[in-house]
């Protein structure tokens, strides 16, 4: 349905706590990831608009075809810059493709 606009290739992956076995001490690790076909893009300026009025931590939005294997504690690497999935959509509940919500990492 979509799949001729997704022409980027992102990589989705889960950062886990896990206690480190050297100092004790709990420490954040990513998970190898797997690769997706996308499209990520800026939020239009109304879309930032309407965002900062509701206080919502997005910057980003991504489409892809419709997948359970990420949720939404998972992290998108794309173009060397790490995003955070803040919401999964699943528009009029099709199964075909979702609306991922972003927002950049520093």
């Amino acid at each position: 349905m979509i799949n001729h606009l997704l022409k980027d290739t992102v990589t989705v992956y889960s950062v886990t706590e896990v206690e480190s076995t050297a100092t004790g001490e709990f420490v954040k690790v990513q998970s190898t990831g797997f690769d997706i076909k996308a499209r990520i893009s800026p939020l239009s300026a109304r879309e930032s608009y309407y965002n900062q009025k509701l206080n919502l931590d997005t910057t980003h939005k991504m489409y892809c075809e419709y997948s359970t294997l990420f949720n939404k504690l998972d992290r998108v690497l794309f173009n060397s810059k790490t995003y955070e999935i803040k919401g999964i959509i699943n528009p009029s509940e099709w199964n075909k493709f979702l609306k991922v919500d972003l927002n950049n990492v520093e």
